[in-house]
């Protein structure tokens, strides 16, 4: 059976990836700063109270502990962060970007699945989807943090090329609980004019929850 690490276990994308991995029986070991209550009590969950910047509880958790996989769900919107990313923010990031990784490849984690984001892309011209090979352009603070994620485990992947690695560009995530992403898309924020999408196209895209884990959980096994 193997024993998975979820970061950002509390989040909306953490704890439905945490649950829709325990329900194909592996063991499941959730990282967050906070604690949610989606999945205590769940045979074979374990949760671990860590903040991103705590590297010393990072460095204790993968030395206390053997995992085959790595999901990096932290430092998500989804998660504790708000709408509007901060230097400090993106700053924390990077230095939990640059440890995660390291104590991934150095105690033989072999799977790895980072979550970045679609706002690194160009605004789409067209409803066509979004490819992986579109145009890239970083307008927010956001697409900034995640592609710098990107750049990171790259890197990682050139020294260790045992790990196996996944980056999903995941578009806005929504939920009846958590509709942020959706006011944020339909709305424009000059006059609440509803239905309205960046320049003023009416089409946008969206990522459900439940497709996502089931390519994390496949990706997995």
């Amino acid at each position: 059976m193997k024993n998975i690490l979820v970061t950002g276990a509390s989040g909306l994308i953490g704890s439905r990836t945490c649950s829709g991995l325990l329900k194909k029986g592996f063991n499941v070991f959730g990282v967050d700063s906070i604690l949610d209550e989606y999945n205590i009590g769940k045979e074979n969950y374990e949760f671990i109270e860590a903040k991103v910047i705590d590297k010393n509880k990072y460095e204790e958790i993968f030395s206390n502990n053997k995992f085959d996989s790595v999901i990096n769900c932290a430092c998500t919107v989804d998660n504790d962060l708000g709408t509007i990313i901060t230097e400090n923010e993106i700053n924390s990031s990077k230095e939990f970007d640059k440890f995660i990784f390291k104590f991934a490849t150095s105690t033989g984690v072999s799977q790895f699945v980072q979550l970045s984001t679609t706002q690194i892309y160009d605004t789409p011209k067209t409803r066509e989807p979004i490819r992986e090979d579109d145009s890239v352009k970083i307008n927010t603070n956001y697409a900034k943090m995640k592609f710098a994620s990107e750049k990171v485990i790259i890197e990682n992947v050139k020294l260790n090329s045992t790990m196996i690695t996944a980056v999903c560009r995941v578009a806005p995530i929504y939920s009846l609980d958590f509709y942020d992403n959706l006011i944020v898309k339909i709305l424009d924020p000059k006059d609440n004019t509803a239905f309205m999408y960046r320049s003023g196209e009416y089409g946008f895209q969206f990522c459900c929850v439940h497709n996502l884990v089931d390519f994390i959980i496949s990706f997995v096994r």
